[in-house]
């Protein structure tokens, strides 16, 4: 499948007590090597620092795997949030519609 834009539509917030889930669900679709990896966080209200450090984690793997991280539909406070700590310097990121 290398070579594939994959999205993943994340179901709950981005917090320490849903970060197993999360983590499994991304590290199987990191490791079939898409040169790109779309979160749709359209159903997420909040990201803790956990939740931060997966996203992170997540951009880390797939840069050195050549492949590349987009987040699009965060709510006005997660796009303020990720802008603030200049993380769209690093990846896509798109406000919803």
């Amino acid at each position: 499948m290398s070579g594939d834009e994959t999205v993943l539509v994340v179901e709950q917030d981005l917090v320490s007590t849903n970060a197993d889930d999360l983590k499994e669900k991304l590290q199987s679709t990191v490791a079939d090597n898409p040169s790109l990896l779309v979160l749709d966080l359209s159903k997420v209200e909040y990201v803790d620092s956990i939740g931060i450090g997966i996203i992170i984690a997540t951009f880390n793997t797939l840069k050195k795997q050549n492949g590349a991280l987009k987040l699009i539909n965060l709510n006005s406070n997660l796009l303020d949030l990720f802008k603030t700590m200049r993380l769209d310097k690093h990846m896509e990121i798109e406000g919803a519609a």
